[in-house]
Order: C-alpha cells, then structure tokens, then sequence
C-alpha cells in the first residue's frame, strides 16, 4: 500500500512547516533558496511550488541524496 506524500504548496506554507518544527528562517531566506535552486521543490506553475516535506526534511538533516 503506497502512503500519500506529504507536501505543501507555496513557499509561505513551508515557511510555518519550519516554524511548527522549530526551524528559525526568515520567509525571504525561503524566496531566495527556491530561487536560486537550493531548497527541494517543484514548480508547478510560474508562481507556484510544490515542496515535499520527506525531501524537506532530508535536506534540513544533511542528506545531499535527497
């Protein structure tokens, strides 16, 4: 049985994502990581990303794999 993914859309849900967990980052840090390629996601439309929290939170642990 496959588990549903979890995922957010736009980056100033994932900027709470980080708050609920305790990660302190500024909501314009988050902009500049998408845009520069830096944070896991997936542009879904020209003003839309899709973040997926299981990348999200391999990326935030070190896991370059992810």
């Amino acid at each position: 049985m496959k588990t549903k993914a979890r995922v957010v859309t736009g980056v100033k849900n994932l900027h709470k994502y980080f708050k609920e967990i305790g990660v302190d980052i500024a909501l314009t840090a988050l902009y500049r990581g998408v845009k520069a390629n830096t944070i896991p996601h997936r542009k879904i439309s020209p003003q839309v990303f899709l973040f997926n929290l299981d990348e999200i939170d391999a990326w935030l642990a070190g896991d370059e794999s992810a």
